[in-house]
């Protein structure tokens, strides 16, 4: 996909570490000093652990635009009730909001610092909500975590890109 049609805006949701990304089966979707131009000329954000380490640099070198990851693990809790379906989980929200978010915000044409600024403000604000509500020992344990994401994000590249959004044709009736 990525060769045939070079997208300007990549999105990876997988497993990782600081050389790679995987999908499905842990397959390596790119690879550092393998397949890492595929990503040439492409703003590219990967959730995933410490891909933003090694991975990021390197597609940076070879012709990425920007590359956003995070530079240790990404660390998020759900809860076991919600298990199948994390989208309904309010503990999920917490870290994957905001880990959502830089994509969302990239996706309207903000620049990858603004869509990272935006990312970590989001992380700060979860953390202010557990700081000022009525909240159980165990959710408070999620402030570190939100703090750890929040700082693990990292940019490389031109961080003042942003991603060339073609707006949707209107029709007059």
């Amino acid at each position: 996909m990525l060769k045939k049609h070079s997208p300007e805006l990549v999105f990876l949701n997988g497993h990782g570490n600081s050389d790679c990304v995987t999908g499905h089966n842990q397959e390596i979707l790119i690879k550092a000093n393998d397949n890492e131009q595929l990503l040439a000329n492409s703003i590219t954000y990967a959730l995933s652990c410490s891909s933003g380490k090694t991975l990021g640099p390197k597609a940076v070198e070879r012709g990425t635009r920007a590359y956003i990851g995070y530079e240790n693990e990404f660390i998020f809790f759900i809860s076991k009730e919600k298990i199948r379906h994390p989208e309904e989980d309010k503990t999920a929200e917490m870290f994957l909001g905001p880990a959502n978010h830089v994509v969302l915000s990239l996706a309207k044409g903000h620049t990858v610092r603004e869509a990272c600024s935006d990312a970590r403000k989001y992380f700060y604000q979860n953390v202010r909500k557990l700081l000022t509500s009525e909240v159980s020992p165990d959710e408070k344990q999620y402030i570190r975590f939100l703090l750890w994401n929040m700082q693990n994000l990292v940019a490389h590249g031109d961080t003042a890109t942003k991603a060339l959004i073609i707006p949707r044709p209107s029709f007059v009736v």
